[in-house]
């Protein structure tokens, strides 16, 4: 099922406008069930597969848009910090290991000294930038190299998922006003608690729990397996 969809549109495309679309849909199922009107079980289930497709169509982009504010706040972009000498993320003796083979395996590829890194930070990070670009090229096997694609995928997640919360905010909004309506005409019922719960829900996910320290943690955690790859890349050029 879905084999004609590719992995990663599933798991960072698909999947974040699912958890979007989830508040909004799951008040609009409590209001059916609460109506008890057969037919529209499948205008709820149709209405929702719609927004959620949309949805998909849209994350991608506005993930994208936040990139560029993201790195800043992070100091940069993922691999070049880790990349920096003053970064203490990876052991000391690993970087020197990633350092040698990225010299060895990308042409024009010189390793920043901590001397480039402090006169020069710009230059610096052009050089780690465009290993990085290397490597993101020469790494989209997935079998094998089923790490890096799987926290390519769940990096992806969390910056489409922080990029389109103001779709969240709306399904969650969507979710209130479902159950204020159905706690005002029905009072504290199944379906009014099951309304109420997404609403909260929503807000807590989209206003809180996803943040750019949500998507940091992912982006780093995904820098770090991108580099390691040299290890592999370097052996085959042996």
């Amino acid at each position: 099922m879905l084999d004609f969809l590719d992995p990663y549109d599933i798991r960072a495309k698909i999947a974040p406008a699912l958890v979007i679309a989830l508040p909004g849909g799951v008040a609009v199922a409590a209001l059916v069930t609460n109506e008890q009107t057969p037919y529209l079980n499948w205008v709820a289930g149709i209405s929702g597969m719609a927004v959620a497709v949309l949805v998909a169509t849209l994350v991608r982009d506005r993930g994208k848009a936040q990139e560029s504010k993201l790195f800043a706040s992070w100091g940069g972009k993922p691999t070049s910090c880790l990349m920096r000498r003053s970064d203490g993320t990876i052991d000391g003796l690993l970087k020197i290991r990633y350092r040698l083979n990225l010299e060895k395996i990308v042409a024009g590829f010189v390793s920043p000294t901590q001397q480039d890194e402090v006169r020069d930070p710009y230059g610096a990070d052009r050089q780690y930038e465009m290993a990085a670009k290397w490597l993101i090229e020469h790494t989209t096997d997935k079998a094998k190299f089923p790490k890096v694609f799987a926290h390519n995928c769940g990096y992806g997640f969390r910056r489409n998922l922080f990029g389109s919360r103001d779709y969240g905010f709306m399904s969650s909004g969507v979710a209130t006003g479902i159950a204020i309506w159905l706690l005002y005409h029905s009072g504290f019922t199944g379906s009014a608690i099951l309304a109420s719960i997404a609403a909260v829900g929503g807000w807590l996910i989209f206003g809180i729990a996803v943040n750019s320290d949500y998507v940091r943690r992912a982006g780093f955690d995904y820098g770090e397996h991108l580099i390691a790859a040299s290890d592999s890349l370097a052996g085959d050029k042996k």
